[in-house]
């Protein structure tokens, strides 16, 4: 019922109830992260391992095909690296094409958006050719981008089924500005609030 926030007052009281130091209820941030981030590049991230490229470049294929060859099911275990990997590609595919579109990236909580837009981020600051890529937060009470707005969507699937954001992406996808859909966990993907 109440908002859970590294440093806050539900959080020190849930440290101090269960007698624990009170580093563990988190530090207080500064507030809620901006709408948009703005990466440039200038990172350094280590290569990607040889079986983390040879799966980039099948996503990069996928990305340049269309009609039903075009979708897939990225499987690594645990820890190998699917979202470096397939932001790797994304980032490939927008240095050939251009950022004048929209990707959507959804997941299914805040903590796993924010990790995308992170590695978005990273990696475009590293590998990104000249141009800034715009990554949307589109969850909570951020919205999903205008017409006039293209780049990166992280978006949460509880986002999407408000009325206006379903609009929007309407309207996105009827002008052809949406080039891609990536469903982050999709084995969540055939739940009900995915399919809906």
């Amino acid at each position: 019922r109440h908002p859970w926030r590294p440093g806050g007052p539900y959080a020190e009281r849930f440290v101090s109830e269960l007698r624990l130091p009170r580093i563990f209820a988190g530090i207080k941030s500064s507030g809620r992260p901006s709408r948009l981030v703005e990466a440039v590049p200038k990172a350094d991230i280590k290569d990607l391992k040889p079986f983390q490229k040879n799966m980039q470049k099948q996503i990069e294929n996928i990305l340049n095909r269309s009609g039903k060859e075009s979708r897939a099911i990225v499987t690594l275990p645990t820890g190998a690296g699917k979202t470096r990997t397939v932001v790797e590609a994304i980032v490939q595919f927008l240095n050939k094409n251009g950022v004048d579109t929209n990707i959507l990236w959804i997941a299914q909580s805040a903590e796993v958006c924010e990790q995308a837009v992170t590695c978005f981020r990273q990696i475009w600051e590293q590998n990104g050719r000249g141009e800034t890529l715009n990554i949307f937060r589109a969850w909570g009470n951020n919205d999903i981008p205008t017409e006039d707005e293209h780049g990166i969507i992280v978006a949460g699937i509880q986002k999407l089924h408000s009325d206006k954001s379903m609009r929007e992406l309407y309207r996105i996808c009827g002008e052809e500005m949406l080039s891609a859909v990536f469903i982050d966990e999709a084995h969540h993907s055939v739940a009900n609030s995915y399919i809906e």
